[in-house]
């Protein structure tokens, strides 16, 4: 998306953390739009004096004192993210949203928070990205991102949206590490049907009974395991933080003749491929993401999945599913 554009992961984590130890960072020149560009490659922008990664700023004789810090731990697709704000009420907000996901387990990705009121630019549909296969940079028009290993902050517009988005963007870097991948998928027990906007994931997740249902949405594959997120249509909250083991694969095909008929694995493979999300440019997740994939369809048997949501409910795909299991 952005050849030649590289980064240095080790600035970005000094970066990070916040200000030259024993005072305050030098004054930074206004930007609009996008901002300077430092000698890493990183687009930069402004940020608050003094906050860092753990909440402690300088005090005026150079002393440090800690800033009061909110923060929500949640598991998605086996990934520990931290959560951590000084807006305590947006931190209780999120903490509702993503309930089931809550955990207790030490954290593998710490991302702090800083919240706005207004938008940071013009509206993108996709969003800016610097990354180099270890860390980098990412931009919206709600949110923005600097992520290194194990660490990361986030300026974002304050609103359940770019949180999502937010989570979905890191925890998409996070999986290809692990050899996994986000798929834009439903998914109920083991079964994965996989689609486009559009392909009628939303209206088999309605009709699927909610205590098989995993997502409707994007689905978290790692491994030969499906995984729940907290990620549905229209930025619903996900309630299934559970996963289960992959038994098949379901393309769903509107227009198809009504049934299921099992397919080349190939065709399978390019159809996950066209729904995996990721949103890195580099060869080295690239390659992860597509070993992950192949791994998936060859682990599973494939079919095509053909019917009419207005006149089938679950129990007819259900049945039809089963029989073709056989």
């Amino acid at each position: 998306m952005f050849d030649g554009i590289r980064t240095d992961p080790d600035r970005i984590k000094r970066r990070i953390p916040g200000p030259p130890e024993g005072g305050r960072e030098p004054p930074a020149r206004p930007s609009r739009g996008r901002g300077p560009r430092g000698r890493s490659g990183i687009l930069t922008r402004r940020r608050p004096e003094g906050l860092s990664l753990a909440g402690e700023v300088p005090g005026r004789a150079g002393a440090r004192r800690t800033r009061s810090l909110s923060s929500l731990t949640i598991r998605v697709s086996d990934v520990a993210i931290r959560l951590t704000a000084e807006d305590s009420r947006f931190i209780a907000s999120a903490r509702r949203r993503y309930r089931p996901f809550v955990t207790n387990r030490s954290p593998q990705l710490r991302l702090q928070l800083e919240l706005v009121r207004e938008s940071l630019r013009p509206h993108r549909t996709r969003p800016r990205v610097v990354w180099d296969g270890r860390a980098g940079r990412i931009e919206r028009h709600d949110l923005e991102l600097d992520l290194a290993p194990g660490i990361g902050r986030a300026t974002i517009v304050r609103a359940p949206s770019p949180l999502d988005s937010l989570l979905r963007i890191a925890l998409s870097f996070e999986l290809a590490k692990r050899g996994g991948f986000l798929c834009h998928s439903a998914a109920v027990d083991g079964w994965l049907f996989p689609g486009l906007s559009g392909a009628g994931k939303s209206t088999l997740g309605r009709a699927a009974p909610k205590n098989r249902l995993l997502a409707d949405e994007l689905v978290g594959v790692v491994g030969s395991r499906l995984w729940g997120t907290p990620f549905r249509g229209d930025f619903l909250p996900g309630k299934n933080p559970r996963s289960r083991p992959l038994q098949a694969i379901f393309l769903l095909d509107r227009h198809g003749p009504r049934g299921v008929a099992e397919v080349p694995k190939t065709a399978a493979l390019v159809r996950i491929l066209r729904c995996a999300l990721y949103f890195g440019n580099d060869a080295g997740d690239g390659g992860r993401i597509l070993a992950a994939a192949r791994r998936s369809v060859l682990g599973a048997r494939t079919f095509a999945l053909s019917y009419d949501a207005r006149k089938t409910a679950f129990a007819g795909v259900e049945a039809m599913i089963r029989r073709a299991l056989r």
